[in-house]
């Protein structure tokens, strides 16, 4: 994210999705998903919300294919924000909630005390909405 880091998003944006249909050409699922995470951040940026959504969903899909737990977990944490963020708080707390899950199995402690709150949070906010 050279680009994105100079501000230059829609270039960085070009840049990464060559990367991503290269590692989708020769089936690097590793490249791949963190290819659909940096589009997201960058699509998260620019404020395309769904954007970004339809890339994390690619990259839950992808990790969780392939056995990427510590990827995974990282991909509904960032779902989890982009739904909390458009007052999607059911769908926020579910992602949170599963990105809890998979830290607690990896024995993560940081993590999982981070997704426990973020996940209580969200269903908070969703019983107030």
């Amino acid at each position: 994210l050279t680009h994105a880091a100079m501000n230059n998003i829609e270039t960085s944006l070009v840049h990464l999705r060559n990367f991503y249909d290269t590692c989708k050409a020769t089936d690097d699922k590793d490249g791949m998903g963190r290819a659909c995470d940096a589009i997201a951040k960058a699509y998260a940026k620019l404020g395309s919300k769904e954007e970004s959504i339809e890339y994390l969903k690619e990259f839950v899909e992808t990790a969780e294919s392939s056995g990427m737990d510590a990827e995974l977990s990282q991909a509904c944490h960032n779902l989890g924000n982009i739904y909390n963020s458009l007052g999607k708080y059911k769908e926020a707390g579910d992602y949170f909630n599963r990105a809890y899950n998979i830290s607690r199995a990896m024995g993560e402690a940081e993590k999982i005390q981070v997704n426990r709150v973020q996940s209580g949070i969200a269903q908070a906010h969703a019983m107030l909405a």
